[in-house]
């Protein structure tokens, strides 16, 4: 997807913008582990993110910034993307892994120290209820699945969800795409590429 990306914005379909590509550590789910041990979530917002636009040329503001995740990433990107509310104006999620902790495997719970207040607390369904009222009209929100992924009814739910919160977003479903990031983008019935484009255009 990076190949592609990069290939669009040397042509000029898509306007110039940086992938950074973070590693969360297995099953951490983009938190600060309750035991503090794995502080996933501070190494992102409080040292990546400064140490990028300190050694890069980057346009900091929150409409310059997206967040995108995948399966656990998209876990990520939603708790993330609206916890931080002023660091990314877009939120984009692929299959997000937010089943409820009871049908999660222990080596998933346990960064969460099997807490299911503290489950609940942190993650993106909190998320999306604590700061509704903020990300109304003021953040790019979209989730995407294939019709073949084991999530789809989980992300079904998470829209209804948006939805009575008066969130607006997009939920679109790839025909025929399991959980794999590169079969929804390419069987989506319209060019994926088109929600960068749009949330980077020129203002």
């Amino acid at each position: 997807m990076v190949k592609r990306i990069d290939e669009e914005i040397r042509t000029e379909k898509l306007p110039p913008f940086l992938v950074i590509l973070v590693q969360g550590l297995p099953h951490v789910r983009y938190i600060n582990s309750k035991d503090g041990t794995r502080p996933v979530e501070d190494v992102i917002i409080k040292d990546l993110l400064p140490h990028v636009d300190a050694t890069c040329r980057t346009m900091s503001s929150r409409s310059r910034r997206a967040i995108e995740g995948m399966s656990m990433g998209g876990y990520g990107a939603l708790r993330l993307g609206f916890k931080y509310l002023e660091l990314f104006g877009a939120v984009s999620a692929l299959a997000p892994s937010i089943k409820e902790m009871k049908d999660k495997p222990s080596l998933v719970t346990e960064p969460f120290g099997n807490d299911q207040a503290f489950y609940d607390a942190v993650g993106p369904w909190a998320m999306a209820k604590e700061h509704a009222s903020a990300i109304r009209g003021r953040t790019a929100v979209r989730l995407l699945v294939g019709d073949q992924d084991p999530l789809l009814a989980f992300t079904g739910r998470y829209s209804q969800w948006l939805t009575s919160l008066n969130i607006e977003h997009q939920l679109a479903v790839a025909s025929g795409a399991d959980h794999t990031y590169k079969e929804i983008i390419e069987r989506l019935p319209f060019d994926a590429l088109t929600f960068w484009k749009t949330v980077f255009a020129e203002t």
